[in-house]
């Protein structure tokens, strides 16, 4: 079974890091448990993995939530990695998108 788990480790600390440090608004915390749990809620329908693994940027950036998602693929052979964004509105959030499997990606040096 391959494991892209460093990979998963790796893109979490960049952009959980980079989303963090990029803005944060003032909110209750009970709000940015509202945000959080629509953030998961929103990305895991959007990525269609029922049972991944969610990581959250606590309060994401000033425009976007973001999240990284972890599941074994449907024949249990292989993990994937997804990055999830989705713009904030009054309203809630809308826009969510979620990247290709990370064994799509491209490394570039």
């Amino acid at each position: 079974m391959k494991s892209r788990i460093p990979l998963f480790t790796g893109l979490a600390s960049v952009a959980v890091g980079g989303a963090v440090a990029a803005g944060v608004m003032a909110s209750s915390p009970d709000e940015w448990d509202k945000f959080r749990a629509q953030l998961v809620q929103a990305c895991i329908a959007e990525a269609k993995l029922p049972e991944a693994r969610v990581l959250v940027a606590p309060e994401g950036t000033a425009s976007y939530g973001v999240a990284l998602l972890a599941s074994e693929t449907a024949d249990g052979q292989d993990r994937q990695s997804l990055i999830c964004v989705a713009r904030k509105t009054p309203e809630g959030l809308v826009d969510v998108e979620v990247t290709p499997p990370s064994g799509e990606w491209i490394a570039i040096k």
